[in-house]
């Protein structure tokens, strides 16, 4: 299997999977990904707990990805943006920065708003581009190895942890899964929340001929990782089937999980 950091080609992943929203990828059917930011959507539109603006959130293992915090952004006072891999941690920073070469998500943020959100004007997605850039705080290296993930000093910190699939990559086992958990609990305020959307089954996945390594997940494993860790109000929605047949990857569907950590941890 392929080391992120020498072998991850962050623009081939994005071109392969983060192209024109509104059709399907090479790695990513759009039932798939809407199913996927329409949750996302409804995680932030129903909790009710997240006032406007005032919720510190940390996505975990962002990859080079902001779609997955779009829908955040009208609830966060700030974004700490973590990832392994160096390369995807720049491609972050060179979106913020505008950079020729960043690649271009303004398409999912018209697409997103436009769809989940039924705000047709064409302000918004740039306004909300922008604002997101101004939450992201900083950009900084995160392992699932390291006995504290982001670093030390970061307990309590978060009210929200977004984890966009990054368990089936970065951990070598559920039993992984399940410690990583632990460790993420601890960096949430009490009564914070994580969400996570991932991979069902699936064993790797292919960016430019470079083979990854997946942990095989399900729909158990996954609520039992998350009430071992010490979460309640645990939900899981899976989504099976949709996977394109010119797929570069061997997994059966999608899930999206959110979770409220205990008083207990």
């Amino acid at each position: 299997m392929s080391d992120y950091d020498r072998d991850f080609d962050v623009k081939s992943y994005m071109k392969l999977s983060y192209g024109d929203p509104h059709v399907s990828s090479v790695n990513f059917k759009k039932e798939l990904r809407d199913f996927v930011l329409e949750n996302v959507h409804e995680f932030y539109a129903e909790r009710a707990t997240l006032r406007s603006n005032s919720a510190r959130i940390l996505e975990f293992g962002g990859g080079p990805i902001i779609v997955y915090l779009i829908s955040a952004v009208p609830y966060a006072s700030s974004i700490v943006f973590s990832d392994y891999s160096s390369a995807s941690r720049e491609a972050i920073g060179k979106w913020i920065n505008d950079s020729p070469d960043a690649h271009d998500w303004h398409p999912y943020f018209d697409y997103v708003i436009k769809t989940f959100e039924n705000d047709e004007s064409a302000e918004t997605p740039l306004n909300r581009a922008k604002e997101m850039k101004s939450k992201i705080s900083s950009i900084i290296h995160c392992d699932v190895a390291m006995e504290n993930p982001i670093g030390k000093g970061c307990e309590k910190s978060f009210d929200v942890i977004s984890v966009s699939f990054c368990f089936e990559s970065a951990c070598k086992s559920v039993e992984d899964v399940k410690v990583t958990l632990k460790k993420l609990a601890t960096l949430l305020r009490p009564g914070g929340w994580i969400r996570i959307n991932g991979v069902l089954g699936g064993s790797y996945y292919m960016v430019n001929n470079k083979r990854f390594f997946n942990v095989t997940q399900t729909e158990d494993s996954v609520r039992n990782a998350l009430a071992k860790a010490g979460f309640a109000s645990i939900d899981v929605t899976t989504h099976v089937g949709d996977r394109p047949q010119a797929s570069n990857a061997d997994y059966i569907g999608m899930y999206h999980a959110s979770a409220q950590l205990t008083d207990k941890v």
